[in-house]
């Protein structure tokens, strides 16, 4: 009795963060029965778990417990994971299998999103203005900022530019072997500024290029040195290429770790392989190394099922979004472009489902596209202050907008959507914070796919 009550005392912490009431038990009764997911932990940890004490009842916001002679069961609704605990330890079956952790101890997965109400400014629609930065680019892909005000903007072609006081640089600051093809999707695409790049200088590029055996992208390290750029290192290579969906995006998170994006090169069956780098989004090292605590051990794999991801994005109070191209088949196997909330070793579905089909072993996106449309989503952005701050926004290059949203506490919740410059400049690749709190973003009208005007391809200002 005593152990009882003192491990209810413990457990409550748990069961409570869980919207559940904890009631000490007393002793085995022979009626009860372990069921659904209680069954298959139990059926793991029968010594460490006991005898049943009752059944499995329901608690809030649709989640579970049920007690045993040594601890207690607890299912969480809207994590979908189930756990044991003894009052001072914790088994829990995630994504990873089953794993044992402290009661004070979360894993990296565990924690969920939890945000501030959104502001009710950021429920209205927008009326953003523009003006235009610069013209004349060749496919611009991706853009980063520096330190000292440099904006670094990558070309399809294979050329870095550098934007200064807001003019477009004649020179080159490097140019890299790219294998680029109009109408195709490979070439020089992502790009990130070191967070220490006043110390290192170091960016980080995504490329696709031929090789011996076809097209592979990889990802290098660069160093800035006199206004021109270097290679350093190859950081990784051997990333499946192809002539569509190579992916290609690369932010560092705020663990500091650089995030890369991977299509699935047209061989849809590479993003449920475990051993492809393919259709994938990756975590690395800045030196190029696996991170230890990294959901699957020795491997770059953040999480899996991607068909071909080309933004991502952090939430100023935590949570990683992603966009995601849906299929382009005729319908019913169409669109179905995807905003997803990734969370470390969870399996996204393609090309096993797309769009939501509530599918347990696979996670539904957020909001998708539906049936009928297409917004083939590129790069992403979380506004992080003023009247519409914890909007994510994102570019559209068949929907020709930049589409903003708004999300609930829960961080999954869609509150509101509206798309803006909707038709006005074009298709649009990417959007980046400038240090001044507005936002740039850069067109993608001479990509083979679009309708270039004279002054193609531009970067953008936008403001609210």
């Amino acid at each position: 009795m005593r152990f009882f009550k003192s491990y209810a005392k413990l457990a409550s912490s748990i069961a409570m963060a869980a919207g559940l009431a904890v009631t000490p038990a007393q002793a085995q009764v022979a009626a009860c029965r372990f069921v659904l997911g209680f069954q298959t932990l139990h059926s793991a940890l029968a010594s460490v778990a006991g005898d049943c004490v009752d059944d499995q009842a329901s608690g809030g916001n649709g989640d579970a417990l049920q007690h045993t002679t040594k601890g207690l069961l607890v299912w969480r609704k809207a994590d979908n994971w189930t756990a044991f605990t003894d009052g001072f330890r914790t088994w829990v079956n995630g994504p990873n299998g089953i794993q044992q952790r402290l009661n004070t101890q979360r894993f990296p997965w565990e924690w969920g999103v939890q945000h501030s109400a959104p502001p009710q400014s950021a429920l209205t629609p927008t009326n953003p203005s523009s003006s235009v930065i610069a013209t004349g680019l060749e496919v611009p892909w991706a853009l980063s900022f520096a330190p000292d005000g440099r904006a670094f903007v990558t070309e399809r072609v294979g050329r870095i530019r550098i934007v200064q006081s807001g003019v477009l640089q004649a020179g080159v600051w490097a140019t890299l072997p790219v294998a680029a093809r109009p109408g195709n999707e490979g070439g020089l695409l992502g790009l990130a500024v070191d967070s220490d790049f006043s110390a290192n200088h170091f960016l980080y590029v995504y490329y696709t290029y031929a090789g011996g055996s076809g097209l592979a992208n990889r990802i290098v390290r660069m160093v800035d040195s006199n206004g021109s750029g270097t290679v350093d290192r190859v950081l990784l290579d051997g990333i499946p290429a192809g002539g569509n969906h190579d992916g290609g995006r690369l932010a560092f998170g705020p663990d500091g770790k650089l995030y890369a994006t991977t299509g699935e090169a047209g061989v849809p069956a590479l993003a449920q392989d475990l051993g492809s780098l393919g259709g994938k989004i990756l975590r690395l090292e800045r030196d190029g190394s696996v991170p230890a605590d990294n959901p699957f051990a020795g491997s770059y794999v953040y999480s899996l099922g991607h068909r071909n991801v080309e933004g991502i994005a952090w939430h100023p109070e935590g949570g990683l979004y992603e966009t995601e191209h849906g299929p382009s088949g005729a319908a019913p196997f169409c669109c179905n472009d995807e905003i997803n909330l990734i969370d470390p070793g969870v399996n996204y579905g393609w090309p096993a489902v797309y769009g939501n089909q509530s599918d347990p072993s696979f996670r539904d996106a957020l909001l998708q596209s539906g049936a009928a449309t297409t917004w083939a989503p590129t790069g992403a952005a979380f506004i992080r202050q003023g009247p519409l701050a914890g909007s994510l926004l994102f570019t559209g290059l068949q929907s020709q907008a930049l589409h903003r949203v708004v999300f609930g506490a829960d961080g999954r919740t869609v509150l509101f959507q509206e798309q803006l410059l909707r038709r006005q400049i074009g298709r649009l690749r990417d959007v980046e914070p400038a240090p001044d709190g507005l936002f740039w973003v850069l067109t993608s009208n001479r990509d083979g796919r679009g309708s270039p005007s004279g002054d193609d391809d531009r970067i953008v200002r936008v403001s609210w």
